[in-house]
């Protein structure tokens, strides 16, 4: 099976099917998942992450990032291996490597954590687990995916059907509103 897909929508459009999930509450419920059913990722349903991914915006335009799906099982394990924490994400049926050129700017971290979030965000929302995973040797991982040289493998996400339940995943505690917000200056 090849690592790389290529999945086209065919236009823009975000046309609202009956349940889609409104974007606030696709944003705040969103848990991230590292266990997985061994089920298929609908197909639609990866074109719309893959979409979004697609869509995401980018310093000046520069378009620099890119993505590989990523579903063969060794390539998954050598992904995995390229981090320092991710020796898991084989388990997910559909693995997506986040890439920006070496060239993409100031800091191409930025655009590429704009499609991994994009990913994710559209993943939960089509009822998809997601999990973002930092890749840290980049020669293993562009080698994990036959990538060439001149491309940074900033992260990882990993999407599929959640082994547990929504209640059942841990929710981490965030820090209370006003000690996150500060309006108009940093707090005396």
């Amino acid at each position: 099976m090849p690592a790389l897909k290529i999945l086209w929508i065919a236009n823009d459009s975000c046309e609202e099917n009956e349940g889609t999930m409104e974007a606030y509450k696709a944003v705040i419920g969103k848990k991230d998942s590292r266990e997985y059913t061994t089920e298929s990722v609908p197909e639609q349903s990866l074109k719309k992450v893959l979409n979004s991914v697609r869509m995401a915006g980018s310093g000046k335009n520069r378009q620099a990032g890119r993505v590989v799906v990523v579903t063969d099982e060794s390539r998954k394990k050598m992904l995995g291996a390229a981090g320092d924490y991710s020796d898991w994400i084989h388990n997910a049926p559909v693995v997506l490597a986040m890439l920006i050129s070496e060239d993409a700017g100031l800091r191409p971290g930025f655009d590429v954590g704009r499609m991994a979030q994009n990913a994710m965000i559209v993943a939960h929302a089509e009822g998809l687990a997601s999990c973002p995973v930092t890749i840290v040797r980049n020669d293993d991982a562009l080698a994990a995916i036959d990538a060439p040289a001149g491309w940074i493998v900033h992260m990882a996400v990993t999407i599929g059907i959640a082994a547990n339940s929504e209640s059942e995943r841990r929710s981490h505690p965030r820090i209370p509103f006003d000690e996150a917000v500060f309006w108009g200056s940093w707090p005396k």
